[in-house]
Parts: structure tokens; sequence; C-alpha cells
């Protein structure tokens, strides 16, 4: 497991992934940080699957798309999307030119931003 200020790789990579800015964690409604962890803004694409689902039923849905990467911190990756994407969902993301081929876990956020979405992902332990 990394420390809070690794950025799972994505700091050291080739092609258009680049590192520009180092930021503190989640702001609150008043403006405080929340996270524990600083979060490393990073520029980059990614195919992501997004799945959702029932274990029960064994009926799910799979929703490919590409992302764009927008920061990562040790527990998480933030991307934006063009459309939704459902809260609880798991992902597999298999971002562009780094040096790991992928990241999974789940969805824990999506909110409309623009003309997109940005989507929060927890990743697995």
């Amino acid at each position: 497991m990394g420390t809070c200020c690794d950025d799972g790789g994505l700091g050291e990579t080739a092609g258009t992934l680049n590192q520009d800015q180092t930021t503190g964690g989640r702001a609150t409604r008043n403006g405080a940080e929340r996270r524990r962890c600083r979060r490393t803004r990073v520029h980059g694409e990614a195919l992501a699957i997004f799945a959702t689902g029932s274990d029960e039923t064994l009926q799910t849905s799979e929703q490919t798309q590409r992302v764009s990467l927008l920061d990562a911190s040790v527990g998480g990756i933030a991307v934006r999307t063009e459309i939704p994407v459902t809260v609880g969902a798991t992902f597999t993301l298999f971002p562009d030119k780094v040096r790991k081929s992928s990241w999974a876990g789940s969805v824990v956020r999506c909110v409309h931003e623009g003309d997109g979405y940005t989507v929060g992902l927890q990743l697995a332990a």
C-alpha cells in the first residue's frame, strides 16, 4: 500500500499524462479540506468499463466509455465523463500510456458539471 503522497504511478508516465499541480483533499461546505491524502492533478485519457447489477439475479449492465483523468491519490481517481455513471457501479479503468495496466474499484460520486460529469472512483483495496 502506498503513502498518502503516492499517486499510484500516475505522476511518472510518458505521453499525454502529466502531473501539473498537487492539491489537498475534498472541500466541505465551508471550504475546509476533509481528505486525508493529497490529490495530484493529472492529464490523460483512459478506457473505463462501468458495471452495475445484482449478484443475486446475475443480471448486469456494462457501459464502456473514454474518460479524461482529472486527479489521483492513493485511494482514488477522479475522471470526467460525457454521460452519467451510476454511484455504486464497479469499474475497471485502463489508462493510456501509464506503467500500470489497470485499476478497479467502485463509483462513489457522479456530479453533473457543465457539459459532462465528474466521477469519483474509489480504488479497491
